[in-house]
């Protein structure tokens, strides 16, 4: 009776996560997947009943990034290389606005703001009167009695 209920137990949990489901927004960008899982509602499946599928499905998730990938007429599929390009285009671009609205809120790091302040002073002040990086770290060094 034990070995039964042991064998129905080990049938049942490996039928329970026997596929790999994968969402998408509806523009075919990929929200969710889970290599082990059951069918989700409005999300594709691929089950190891198709193993060709389901290999291929496996293999792409496992060697790319979320971001590369997409569904595309139902079918999951690697980013072109161009779409690859555009998308780190697009990101480069977002992170440089998000960085020029940080510096205009002047909400930058400490040390961008203090690297910026001796450039200029630099610049405007004659060179005896400059002040180096060797100078500043000995300073550092000095003011905390090192």
């Amino acid at each position: 009776m034990k070995k039964l209920i042991f064998i129905i137990l080990l049938l049942t949990t490996s039928q329970a996560f026997a596929g790999i489901p994968v969402c998408h927004d509806g523009s075919g960008k990929i929200t969710f997947f889970s290599l082990s899982g059951n069918p989700k509602a409005g999300c594709l499946y691929f089950s190891d009943k198709d193993m060709a599928k389901y290999n291929e499905a496996k293999k792409l998730l496992k060697t790319n990034s979320r971001k590369y990938l997409k569904i595309v007429s139902g079918k999951l599929v690697e980013l072109t290389a161009q779409e690859k390009i555009d998308l780190a285009i697009a990101n480069t671009a977002a992170q440089k606005s998000i960085e020029r609205t940080r510096i205009e809120t002047f909400e930058s790091s400490d040390k961008d703001k203090f690297i910026a302040f001796l450039k200029l002073y630099n610049k405007k002040v004659t060179s005896s009167m400059r002040i180096s990086k060797s100078e500043i770290i000995s300073q550092i060094k000095l003011n905390k009695g090192l």
